[in-house]
């Protein structure tokens, strides 16, 4: 990691000579600002910048002086002035515009991995549910535990986190609570690299997401690619789930999950895999478009 610095971006570039570069952060040094700094040398490049997230509120809330201060200083020295903000969604581009009026904004929904060929069985015995995602504390997991902790299961539950753990002590949290209801097996796998999650996906009944913030949700699209219905909070862009029988996207109060657990953790087997169907279906006929193809290229056009 130490050799990524302003000599080896700028051999990089004189070695690829691009036409545009996307840089998928914002706050990252050796990944973001680094490259942005040889690149404002270089005005014949095009540069698109993905905040992912990272100027929802929710994000800026954590090490919050840090980054108010950064973005004011990006600002007054017009550090982004040349930049083509991409925002995978609507709510993203007003969270960009937010921290940088006037800013030059593309909307162009993120594009998903392949749809898998076939829809796997699941065990009719028990409930698997899949937390995919950083271990960190904006992704809000204690309160998505707690809920499937204190709801009422037709079966046994199985809950497996999967990601890479960036708040150790958050995980030993997790950990703490886990312990309070043995009727409810807890896993934690750590970091899996992308190419390694379908099995996941194949072997869950639900994804499990009580985020407070997401511009996209790309575990919540390759749920629904392997048929595996959703279960999250109102904070990201997928709204009115229980409509297209896919899943829920539920307020982020105890009750409402309380509540909505127990009937999703009480349907039957049949009833499940009728959302399984529709949720492969959805993803087909929903996420992937050729608009999002067409938007995702003209990021690019000079």
């Amino acid at each position: 990691a130490s050799t990524i610095n302003k000599a080896f971006w700028q051999e990089t570039l004189d070695e690829v000579q691009p036409e545009a570069v996307h840089l998928n952060s914002l706050f990252s040094k050796r990944f973001t600002l680094l490259p942005l700094r040889v690149l404002r040398q270089r005005p014949n490049v095009r540069v698109v910048m993905a905040p992912r997230g990272m100027l929802g509120e929710a994000a800026l809330s954590i090490k919050p002086l840090k980054k108010r201060v950064f973005l004011a200083l990006a600002r007054g020295i017009g550090w982004m002035n040349q930049v083509r903000w991409h925002a995978s969604s609507a709510q993203e581009a007003a969270e960009i515009r937010r921290a940088f009026p006037g800013a030059n904004i593309a909307v162009a929904q993120n594009l998903p991995s392949p749809q898998p060929s076939e829809n796997r069985s699941r065990a009719d015995d028990s409930w698997n549910i899949a937390v995919i995602g950083r271990i960190h504390r904006v992704k809000n997991l204690l309160f998505g535990l707690r809920a499937v902790l204190e709801a009422r299961a037709s079966r046994p539950i199985m809950v497996n986190f999967i990601g890479p753990v960036e708040d150790p002590a958050y995980q030993e949290e997790l950990e703490r609570l886990a312990t309070k209801n043995p009727a409810v097996e807890v896993a934690f796998h750590g970091g899996v690299p992308p190419s390694e999650l379908p099995p996941y996906f194949h072997d869950a009944h639900y994804l499990l997401s009580s985020t407070t913030q997401e511009n996209f949700g790309h575990s919540i699209v390759e749920a629904w690619a392997h048929g595996c219905p959703v279960i999250i909070s109102d904070r990201t862009p997928w709204r009115g789930l229980k409509a297209q029988n896919v899943g829920w996207d539920w307020p982020l109060y105890q009750s409402e999950w309380h509540a909505g657990l127990n009937v999703a953790l009480a349907l039957t087997h049949a009833d499940w895999e009728a959302m399984s169907t529709a949720a492969r279906a959805y993803f087909s006929e929903r996420v992937l478009s050729a608009e999002a193809e067409r938007a995702n290229l003209a990021l690019f056009d000079l």
